[in-house]
This record gives structure tokens, C-alpha cells and sequence, in this order.
């Protein structure tokens, strides 16, 4: 072959070369410009959820463990059993101190009703020998009656009233001491109604409920150990309730807005299960700021990186129903920022209801019963209230 054949086949694999170039090149710019700018992709995502432990609400000695780890627990059911023993001995005292209560109130507010009964038998004496007293200085008057006779009449009319005094004096003080209310509202009952009550509450903490429905990620207690009010006992995952954290680098979050939506991939079940997540929300700091010993960079040696932001996205329920999530998976994740009308750190109040639990609520109603009946066992038989 000939130098100017060479040099004709080489200036014709420069020009493939260069339009090839050309061609891969104006394609990439072509993709950039109507698709690619319009996603931010990364690796570096991984499945988030709350971790709730489970404490016991009294001291007390573990009896019975009814959950293990990996178990699925609904909310409101029974995980561990503490020893009830003391709690319903104590229950059983203040049932009979409110009794005993009600048993002395009823008595005292009988002695004030044969008190005003005293009260208005000695009123009627005083006034039957206020008026013989009356009738008798007129007859003295005429002569009809003798002055000794007066005299009996006089001390008569001094001791009916002595009388009354002392038992109005008697009924003042036992209605000091009842007073003057009904028997149910009556200080001495109230204060043993309370004490009841607490001893019932005592004794429903005796069961530790779970507070949500979710699996059991940690088991820390066993049967035979004692527990304190801060000692966590399990831990618990509700699945229903995670999210993803994105963690991508500052120069992608030009474009991020609160609702666009998020494709992610998870190796757990592969390329062909999508999950539909939205972004949720934006943290307002990097991780190394927020973290134990937050960096300082006032110092002349300072070099720049390039820190990551966490983008918190959420997941479509119904998917996590079918294709549920551990906590701490790993995802790949592909943000579509083709909507750019919202913004990128919300500024609004949630408005999505508070997170709570109605499992440590007591049943009022079933403790009131139980006081009611116990101060109507203990109401005398002749008793109004009964």
C-alpha cells in the first residue's frame, strides 16, 4: 500500500472518528437538554422508620413475656405481664378503707339527723314552758297560784333552754364534720374514692400494652426481671410508617421541589418492583453540621467538599402493603424535576393528623362503676341515697 493510500485510509477513520464523536456527542446534548436535566439519580438512599420503645409505666417484676423478636403485634396487645400481686392487694385496702369511709359518713350524717331531732324536741319544750312561764306570773298576779309554784316554772323554762343550747351546740358540730352535703361528695369518701382509683390504675399498669401496631426489631427483658418506668422493654417497627432518605450532593438540589416524585429500586426485590415515592421534605442542614463534633472551617487550611443534603421521600402505602421494607435497605433512587412550581424547604404547619396512641388511656368508666358499687355495698339499708 502506498503513503498516500495510508494516509487516505488514516484521514478516513479520523472523519468516522470525528462524526462519530459528533454524533454521540450532539445525542448526549440532545438527551441532556430534553430529558436528562430533568433527573437527579444516586445510590446513596436508604429505608428510614421510627423506632418505638416500649417502656413499663410502674416498677415491677416481670412474670411473663408475650412477644418475641420479628413477631408482627397489633396495637393494644399484651406484650409483657408484671407481677399484680402487690398492686391488687393494695386495690383490695383501699376497697375496704372506702367502705369503712362511707360506713363513718353515713353514721355521723345519721347522728346529725337525731341531732336536729333532739334540737327540735328541746325547741318545742322550750316553747311549751316559755308559754307555761308566761301563763303561770299571770295567775301569781291573781293570786291563784302560789309563788313557789312560779318558781318551778321559772326553773323549768332555765333548763329547757340550757337543754337546747347544748343540743344545737351538738347538731353545729356534727354538721361541721358532715357538711352539709351528700354522702357521695363527702370529703373523708372522696379522698378514699381517689385512692381507690389510683390503686386500680396502678394495677391496669400492670399490663404494658403494645402503644402501635408493628414487628418486634429488639426483645430487652425476660421473665424474673425487674423494671423501672425508664426501662426500655422492646422495640417496635411499624412498617406502614417509613420513608426513604436520599442523601444527594448540593449541586443537585437547584432544581428540588417539595411533591415531585421519586422512582426507587431496591436489590431486596430487584429491577422489576418500582416504588412510587414523592419528596416529602428537605433537611435544613448537612449531616456533619448536625452530627456530635460539628465541623469548623475557620481555619487557613480549609479545603471544599462537596456535602450531601438528605431529601426525606415518601412511599406509596399500598406498595408497602405488598412489598414490604426493612429498615436500613439500601435503594437506588431517580428524582423527576420536571415540576418546578413548588418549593424546596416547606414553610407550611403539617397538616396531617398527630401521631398517637390511645392504648395508655384508662377505662375511666369501668373504675367509676367499680367505686359506685363499692359505696352502695356500704350505704345503711335505711339510707335516702339507696
Amino acid at each position: 500500500m502506498s503513503a498516500s493510500e495510508k494516509r487516505g485510509g488514516r484521514g478516513r477513520g479520523l472523519l468516522i472518528a470525528t462524526l462519530l464523536f459528533l454524533v454521540v456527542g450532539g445525542a448526549w446534548w440532545a438527551y441532556e437538554e430534553a430529558i436528562g436535566q430533568y433527573f437527579e439519580t444516586t445510590e446513596n438512599a436508604q429505608v428510614d422508620g421510627d423506632l418505638i420503645r416500649v417502656m413499663a409505666q410502674i416498677n415491677g417484676t416481670v412474670v411473663a413475656v408475650l412477644a418475641e423478636e420479628t413477631d408482627y403485634v397489633n396495637r393494644g396487645q399484651l406484650l409483657v405481664q408484671l407481677d399484680d400481686t402487690d398492686a391488687q392487694l393494695l386495690v383490695d385496702r383501699q376497697r375496704a378503707a372506702l367502705g369503712l369511709a362511707v360506713r363513718e359518713t353515713a353514721a355521723e350524717m345519721a347522728a346529725a339527723n337525731r341531732a336536729q331531732a333532739r334540737v327540735d324536741e328541746q325547741t318545742a319544750r322550750l316553747n311549751q314552758s316559755a308559754a307555761d312561764l308566761k301563763r303561770r306570773r299571770g295567775l301569781v298576779k291573781q293570786q291563784v297560784i302560789s309563788s313557789e309554784e312560779l318558781q318551778h316554772a321559772e326553773d323549768e323554762f332555765v333548763a329547757n333552754r340550757s337543754a337546747t343550747q347544748a343540743a344545737k351546740h351538738e347538731l353545729a358540730g356534727i354538721q361541721a364534720r358532715t357538711g352539709g352535703v351528700e354522702l357521695v361528695d363527702h370529703p373523708r369518701v372522696q379522698a378514699q374514692a381517689v385512692a381507690l382509683r389510683e390503686a386500680l390504675i396502678t394495677l391496669h399498669r400492670t399490663k404494658v400494652l403494645a402503644p402501635i401496631s408493628g414487628v418486634v426489631a429488639r426483645r430487652e427483658i425476660g421473665p424474673g426481671q425487674q423494671v423501672a418506668p425508664h426501662n426500655p422493654l422492646f422495640t417496635l417497627v411499624p412498617l406502614e410508617r417509613i420513608w426513604v432518605n436520599v442523601n444527594l450532593k448540593e449541586n443537585q438540589l437547584a432544581n428540588l421541589r417539595i411533591g415531585q416524585p421519586v422512582a426507587l429500586v431496591s436489590d431486596l426485590y430487584g429491577d422489576d418492583v418500582e416504588f412510587d415515592g414523592t419528596v416529602a421534605g428537605l433537611t435544613p442542614g448537612t449531616g456533619s453540621l448536625f452530627s456530635l463534633l460539628p465541623p469548623q472551617n475557620a481555619t487557613g487550611n480549609w479545603i471544599k467538599i462537596v456535602q450531601r443534603l438528605t431529601v426525606r421521600v415518601s412511599l406509596d402505602a399500598e406498595q408497602l402493603r405488598d412489598y414490604p421494607l426493612p429498615l436500613g435497605v439500601s435503594l437506588a433512587a431517580k428524582l423527576d424535576t420536571h415540576d418546578r412550581d413548588g418549593v424546596m424547604l416547606t414553610r407550611a404547619v403539617a397538616e396531617r393528623p398527630s401521631w398517637a396512641t390511645d392504648v395508655y388511656l384508662i377505662p375511666q368508666a369501668e373504675i367509676d362503676t367499680t367505686i359506685r358499687q363499692v359505696i352502695q355495698m356500704n350505704l345503711p339499708p335505711t339510707d335516702p341515697q339507696q
